[in-house]
């Protein structure tokens, strides 16, 4: 095909036009974006204490579990674990709960009233 054939080809199509509701729909649906406000962000400078605080608690019960018995705390590392102690000394941990029964279940209270009412203040603040 040659440049004046291809043009002539093109110039007999009919132009393509929208129908006439079409342009006033799509301003409709861009107003109707453009009004709609921003999502809530997550409150994270007030969730991240509490974050690192759980965290910590972690690292904590895992290096209580994992530390030998009886030795003091050495800054090695080493990759044997002794499964038997790390069993009897989370059996003992569980002895302990079992024991108190009635502590660690108003300690479990506590914390969920306490958890609810961080989550009633942080909502409140908005």
């Amino acid at each position: 095909m040659i440049d004046e054939e291809l043009d002539r080809l093109l110039s007999e199509e009919p132009e393509i036009e929208p129908s006439a509701g079409f342009a006033m729909s799509v301003m409709k649906a861009v107003r109707t974006e453009a009004a709609t406000p921003p999502p809530i962000s997550f409150p994270w400078f007030c969730a991240a204490p509490l974050v690192a605080c759980w965290g910590l608690l972690g690292a904590a019960i895992i290096a209580t579990l994992f530390r030998p018995l009886g030795k003091p705390l050495v800054p090695t590392f080493h990759l044997r674990v002794d499964w038997t102690a790390l069993l009897s000394r989370f059996t003992a941990v569980l002895s302990v709960i079992a024991s108190v029964e009635g502590i660690s279940i108003a300690i479990a209270l506590l914390i969920a009233a306490a958890s609810l009412s961080v989550s009633w203040r942080m909502t409140r603040w908005n």
